[in-house]
């Protein structure tokens, strides 16, 4: 099965029609409001009717997951498991693809996680979202969405 493989950087660059448009950047955050905590994505509350990431079938991308905060946030995302970076690698040199990891959920404390995806098994609607039910509940989810080009 395709997606089990290792995803290289020549397989990212190739995502986005020629042009590198990644990484793309999903922050958590949450803050106080009215007595209550309030949790987001990117800066914004979930609203169920947003399609906030429009991804293509058979496309490969890199994401910059990152969280200011001191209490930790497991990033979850629903049909794709994702690859997160190894100690070993460094981005700015040749891609060692076996220094990746697969993984379904991961925690993202205050060190930004880079982590590489490929759309290869479903085309539809599904979320992501933080793994904590309550900051989920609150807020801190969105929608995806793979388009069968």
């Amino acid at each position: 099965m395709l997606s089990e493989q290792q995803i290289s950087d020549r397989q990212i660059k190739s995502s986005g029609e020629g042009s590198l448009k990644l990484p793309r950047k999903v922050s958590f955050s949450r803050a106080l409001g009215g007595g209550l905590r309030h949790y987001y994505i990117n800066g914004e509350p979930y609203d169920p009717e947003s399609q906030d990431y429009i991804l293509e079938m058979n496309t490969a991308e890199q994401w910059v997951l990152s969280n200011p905060s001191d209490s930790p946030h497991p990033f979850h995302i629903h049909v794709n498991h994702f690859q997160t970076k190894g100690d070993l690698i460094d981005l700015d040199k040749e891609d060692v693809p076996s220094n990746w990891r697969w993984w379904d959920t991961v925690a993202v404390n205050q060190t930004p996680v880079t982590i590489r995806h490929r759309f290869s098994d479903y085309d539809g609607k599904f979320v992501l979202h933080c793994h904590i039910l309550i900051h989920e509940d609150q807020g801190m989810m969105r929608n995806v969405r793979i388009m069968d080009n």
